[in-house]
C-alpha cells in the first residue's frame, strides 16, 4: 500500500512535469499540498494525488494529432 509520493517520483508519475510546474500547480490550488514529514522533506499524500488525478477532465479527441500517428499529412 503506497502512503506518500516523494518529489522525484510524483514527478515523473506526472508524466515527468517539472518541479517549478508543481510547485505553480500546488500554489494556485490546482494540486494537493504537500505533507511535511521531517524538517528537511515532503511528501504527497498519495490518496489525495490518485483522488486528484481521478477528477482531472478527460481531453478530447484531436484529429490531428491522430492523423499525425498515422502518418497522414
Amino acid at each position: 500500500m503506497k502512503i506518500f509520493y516523494e518529489t522525484p517520483e510524483l514527478l515523473k508519475a506526472l508524466g515527468n512535469i517539472s518541479r517549478t510546474t508543481l510547485w505553480r500547480m500546488e500554489r494556485q490550488g490546482d494540486f494537493p499540498r504537500r505533507r511535511q514529514i521531517t524538517p528537511n522533506r515532503v511528501c504527497w499524500l498519495a490518496s489525495e494525488v490518485e483522488a486528484w488525478a481521478e477528477a482531472r477532465p478527460t481531453a478530447a479527441a484531436n484529429p490531428e494529432m491522430a492523423d499525425r500517428a498515422r502518418g497522414s499529412s
